[in-house]
């Protein structure tokens, strides 16, 4: 039974601005603090004896730090398809000045399939994850273990899929940086352990 580790990169410098449009900004580096909980991440990996046979990770620049740091003996194969939920151009904009009362309602009517122009939905996200995660797995021996380093509404999106969970679910849930969450392919089929979402690695 492969066994898939998601784990949230660490706070980002985009994170202390929730002001704006976040989405990929793969541009945006750790914070202090992420570079820290990257260590504890490390930590735990180590305490917890969990071991990895292969390690991917989105290419933002958070992301592929946290491994990078979490697992710094190891080599990161960097998967595109790990990237965040892409914004298009509205990425960085104020938020209030993208989300108007219009948009809001487009976007409460449309739910899982809401975008603007260049954007990616919900539902979108969640079928690249589906898709990479599946393919990624589906060709390895049954004792084997990824790790991959993504992004929030990345895992959300995936954990919505798997386990029936509505919009509002999606948006309204909270993943702390370097979160855990557990996914296993069982006969096939993808799965996920609702006790297992954003476990917390920094404790």
């Amino acid at each position: 039974m492969p066994i898939i580790y998601a784990f949230r990169h660490g706070q980002a410098e985009r994170n202390l601005h929730p002001e704006l449009v976040g989405g990929r900004s793969n541009e945006s580096p750790l914070t202090e603090l992420g570079i820290e909980q990257a260590k504890k991440l490390g930590a735990y990996i180590v305490n917890t004896d969990t071991q990895f046979d292969i390690v991917q990770s989105s290419p933002a620049v958070r992301a592929l730090d946290t491994a990078q740091i979490a697992l710094p003996s190891r080599r990161v194969h960097v998967a595109p398809d790990l990237q965040e939920i892409s914004r298009g151009d509205s990425e960085g904009e104020v938020r209030d000045t993208v989300f108007t009362p219009k948009v809001r309602v487009r976007e409460g009517s449309l739910g899982m399939d809401f975008k603007l122009p260049g954007w990616e939905s919900v539902r979108d996200v969640s079928e690249r994850a589906f898709y990479h995660v599946h393919d990624t797995v589906s060709v390895l021996p049954d004792d084997y273990s990824v790790a991959m380093f993504t992004h929030e509404v990345w895992i959300k999106s995936l954990v919505a899929e798997l386990l029936g969970k509505d919009y509002p679910w999606v948006m309204q849930t909270r993943l702390g940086n370097c979160s855990l969450t557990i996914f296993t392919l069982e006969g096939g089929r993808l799965v996920v352990d609702p006790q297992s979402v954003g476990i917390d690695t920094l404790q």
